[in-house]
């Protein structure tokens, strides 16, 4: 079988060195697939009451990507528009009812709509994402659903569950099957005939479905099999396990690969590469004040606990290689926004912590709707990192990676790259300071190859912060397009330049508390 090559590769020369003579961190850094979250909210002032607060997430290809795959990246923005459209029309009805009840009874609450993406599978055969959906109108409790949406990358087109399956019946005894050995007593009685209402196609109920690199996740939203409380149920069922039930026509995702995690559902990985595939699932622990301070990964009957964190929306990717390793990355956000990505192996009877990497996945920003893009992984051998930078102001650094030896992310370069579209950092000089005047032609080469001449950058002079070491060398970009490098005494406070307070050299620096 022809290998499935993940999708969205960039230029390697990139990953070693970034073209440094555009100065443009932003499109050299561009990996993966884009989510963005639009903020949903109805109060009135005065006086100040909220009946509403929610979010909505898109998806879309890096610009790159989209002019590879156009007709998947106008599938992305087609159901990016509808959902939009019809979510934030649901969310101000449900507002409305939240203020009719309030002003004519005693009953207040606030409405939400809400929905989250989870990246499955990326590449040049399938792209697959699932959405987690969650609203409340009033009542007892709200209702999630989880819904999958699956394209060819080639086309756009979508894939319904009868271009995956080819006989329904089977498939249907499959499904119970898996159901009764995972869920049990968790089900309702009369399973069976439930499940005859349902078919691969055309039936009264079709059934909520996404494809993963090793085959199908079938899910059934609370209520459909079983009651609320026991919440959604899944199974899965691989290309491999069941061969006879597929059509052929797709395939297992060959070669190295990501995938993000729901933490609400659990998964399955192949932790020896046996081919039997093992349950394992997500926990966060919360104190009494219901911060987050504990992360649990099960992998069949062993876990793995880290205490001892303080953080707030976590975000996690499976990282599968090419030799067949997995490993879990926990992106955790904490007080002021800082990251720090905690890796698991899950390569063993037992999963392993094996460490924390002080970054996070990286972040682009479309500044003509003011919305942030997290870039989603699709690739262990290239993904991008952000971390926080406190090198004469403030600012974010992004780096690529790939997946090392160990587990952890290996940086691909020395260099951290400011990521100028999203928080540039440009300065004003009021003092002459001595710096090198880097070669025009080392410009394109790692910054540790850099070559240039002694020199200065005169009073009067703006430059934009362009790389650096996250240490103390700090690469700026010149307004005649050449960069010159400084090197920063970090080791107190205020930091100085050649033993000078660096303040007295900048009109102002922009540092964050």
């Amino acid at each position: 079988m022809m290998k499935r090559k993940v999708l969205f590769l960039t230029v390697l020369a990139m990953a070693a060195g970034i073209a440094a003579s555009t100065f443009d961190a932003q499109t050299a850094l561009t990996q993966g697939v884009l989510i963005g979250e639009q903020w949903l909210t109805d109060y009135d002032m005065d006086p100040y009451v909220t009946y509403g607060n929610g979010h909505l997430q898109e998806i879309h290809l890096t610009e790159q990507d989209a002019a590879v795959y156009p007709q998947l990246a106008q599938a992305l923005e087609a159901y990016n528009t509808k959902t939009q459209s019809d979510l934030t029309e649901l969310f101000h009805t449900y507002c409305e009812g939240a203020r009719t009840d309030r002003k004519t009874s005693s009953w207040e609450y606030e409405a939400a709509v809400e929905t989250d993406i989870y990246v499955r599978r990326a590449d040049e055969e399938v792209f697959s994402f699932m959405v987690n959906e969650y609203s409340y109108s009033g009542g007892a409790h709200g209702y999630y659903s989880f819904v999958g949406h699956n394209y060819r990358t080639a086309t756009g087109e979508v894939i319904s569950l009868s271009d995956v399956v080819k006989d329904d019946a089977q498939f249907r005894q499959v499904v119970e099957q898996k159901l009764r050995d995972k869920y049990g007593d968790y089900l309702e009685p009369d399973l069976t005939d439930r499940l005859e209402s349902y078919a691969v196609s055309g039936g009264e109920y079709e059934y909520d479905w996404r494809m993963d690199g090793t085959g199908i996740y079938v899910i059934f939203n609370p209520y459909a099999i079983a009651p609320y409380a026991a919440g959604a149920q899944q199974i899965h069922i691989g290309f491999e396990e069941y061969p006879a039930l597929f059509t052929g026509e797709f395939h297992k995702q060959e070669g190295a690969f990501v995938y993000q995690i729901c933490p609400w559902l659990d998964d399955t990985v192949d932790p020896d590469g046996d081919g039997e595939r093992q349950t394992f699932a997500i926990e966060n622990g919360y104190d009494e004040y219901s911060n987050m301070n504990s992360l649990t990964v099960q992998l069949g009957e062993k876990s793995a606990t880290i205490g001892n964190l303080y953080y707030y929306d976590p975000l996690y990717f499976l990282f599968h290689l090419e030799d067949g390793r997995n490993y879990l990355y926990a992106d955790l956000t904490s007080e002021n926004d800082s990251h720090a990505i905690e890796t698991f192996d899950l390569n063993h009877a037992s999963p392993v912590w094996v460490g924390e990497t002080y970054a996070g996945f990286g972040m682009l920003w479309d500044m003509e709707r003011d919305i942030g893009m997290d870039q989603v992984p699709t690739d262990p051998d290239y993904f991008v990192l952000n971390t926080r930078m406190q090198l004469l102001s403030t600012h974010t650094g992004q780096r690529v990676n790939r997946v090392g030896a160990s587990g952890m992310p290996q940086p691909v370069g020395t260099s951290w790259y400011t990521a100028n579209a999203y928080a540039p950092v440009t300065l004003k000089v009021v003092r002459d300071f001595p710096v090198t005047l880097i070669d025009e032609a080392s410009l394109e080469l790692p910054a540790e190859e850099m070559t240039g001449t002694e020199g200065y950058i005169r009073a009067g002079e703006s430059v934009t912060i362009w790389r650096s070491d996250g240490r103390s060398m700090l690469d700026l970009q010149r307004e005649d397009g050449s960069a010159a490098r400084v090197y920063i005494d970090t080791n107190d406070w205020p930091h100085t330049i050649n033993g000078e307070d660096e303040n007295s050299y900048f009109e102002q620096l922009f540092y964050a508390g």
